[in-house]
């Protein structure tokens, strides 16, 4: 049956010429689709040969290059090489019979997905007694929105159009009461038992460890390298925490939160990426200049990220260190260069007093939730988007507000499900509010 199939695809293949196939993912282990393709030993030997060589050479850049936009160009010219190596190995036949295979593979990922989306609907909005067409088309936007198909306007906006164009008026009616419902109904149990109130109670105690505990004696441990530092490099340091402050491209520091957070993500070399080279040049220098000073205050700061996170296994799920081990020259400078922007006498942080008063509707969110708020001081107002790890996920609201109670609908589509958090500030102060999201 495979050769049948073989043998139609190179029937159709003056039909599928033209645009060169992508051959980015070829899968080369699936050994019934290389019998099916007739890929012979030898060339099965060279594709492998080659993904290893590719993959040294991938892995020498990450170690080597520093600036993500110099890893990004040198990883697009291996990817290159490799895929025109692989366009040379496999012959034309083969290549337009792969092409072929991945657009069956498509359409019938495709169909098991309208499937599964139409059953969705079927069973959330049974009380409306949906046919299988409005399921469907449902199901289609879906599909639509996640291939990014659908442009321009936000999920809820395009779900919210096409419920009001598919649903009968009598549907369209019981659908909006039971919206409506759903926002002013306080619901206090969430997933697996937890309440909000253990999860505030939760969140404060983290808070209060972070500010009393982990932020001054991180900083008191930043202090010992004062006297090592000389006026020019404070200068250096001052002008790299002005890049890191201004340009969200360099980094994700804007917000006092994260700032607090720095040497805990300072690990994710990746995310380092400068406008200003020669003064990151200069601090590169600077924290060559002071590596082992570093090195020596790395155990007392293992202890303290360890009593933040819980221990060995709360670090490893975050993506940290769990031994105060040496690793790649480029990582230990690029820690070294985090831990010299702390300020060292100071937090960034301003302190979280859960001033405004924020209540979140429907708990656990899916797609969208409404937050509703006190502001006491009339001025401006601003509401961002934490990850669990309070990395900032996006500036919501950036606005000047009347005092009263307001009220705001987040969009959640594109927001990974679990815990995360809204972070508020304000003239009447900063507050930091968890919340949950399911699939």
């Amino acid at each position: 049956m495979r050769h049948l199939k073989l043998f139609v695809l190179l029937l159709m293949l003056p039909f599928l010429s033209g645009a060169q196939v992508d051959l980015s993912y070829f899968p080369h282990y699936n050994a019934d689709l290389m019998e099916d393709l007739g890929v012979s030993a030898a060339q099965l030997q060279a594709i492998q040969t080659l993904d290893e060589d590719s993959g040294a050479r991938k892995s020498d850049l990450y170690d080597a290059l520093l600036y993500q936009a110099d890893l990004n160009a040198a990883l697009k010219t291996v990817e290159e090489d490799r895929i025109a190596a692989l366009q040379s190995i496999l012959t034309e036949a083969q290549k337009q019979a792969y092409q072929q295979f991945n657009a069956d593979v498509e359409a019938e990922q495709r169909l098991t997905d309208l499937g599964r989306y139409r059953a969705m609907y079927l069973d959330t909005y049974r009380y409306l007694k949906l046919k299988d067409a409005q399921a469907q088309e449902l199901a289609e936007l879906e599909l639509d929105v996640r291939d990014g198909k659908r442009k321009g306007a936000s999920y809820a906006d395009l779900k919210t159009d096409l419920l009001q164009e598919i649903l009968s008026p009598k549907q369209w009616k019981k659908y909006s009461k039971k919206r409506k419902k759903e926002r002013f109904e306080t619901k206090t149990t969430l997933q697996e038992g937890a309440n909000m109130t253990a999860m505030l109670e939760q969140q404060r105690k983290e808070m209060k460890f972070l500010e009393e505990v982990y932020v001054p004696q991180r900083n008191a441990l930043r202090q010992k390298l004062e006297e090592k530092l000389s006026a020019q490099d404070q200068q250096v340091l001052a002008q790299l925490r002005a890049i890191y402050q201004e340009d969200d491209k360099a980094h994700e520091v804007r917000t006092a939160f994260y700032q607090q957070h720095i040497i805990d993500q300072d690990y994710k070399v990746r995310s380092v990426v400068h406008s200003d080279r020669p003064t990151f040049e200069r601090a590169k220098a600077l924290g060559i200049k002071l590596d082992k000073a570093i090195d020596a205050l790395q155990p007392q700061l293992h202890e303290l990220q360890e009593a933040r996170y819980g221990g060995t296994e709360g670090l490893f799920m975050r993506g940290l260190p769990t031994s105060t081990d040496k690793y790649t020259e480029k990582v230990e400078l690029v820690r070294n260069i985090a831990f010299l922007l702390i300020e060292p006498e100071t937090t960034t942080t301003k302190t979280v007093s859960n001033a405004h008063q924020l209540r979140v509707y429907p708990l656990p969110a899916t797609t969208t939730q409404t937050l509703q708020f006190e502001v006491q001081q009339s001025g401006e107002l601003r509401i961002d988007l934490l990850d669990a790890q309070g990395k900032l996920l996006k500036v919501l609201f950036q606005e000047t507000l009347t005092s009263g109670t307001h009220q705001r609908e987040v969009e959640l589509s594109q927001t990974t499900a679990g815990a995360f958090f809204y972070r508020i500030e304000s003239a009447d102060g900063v507050s930091l509010f968890k919340s949950l999201k399911v699939q």
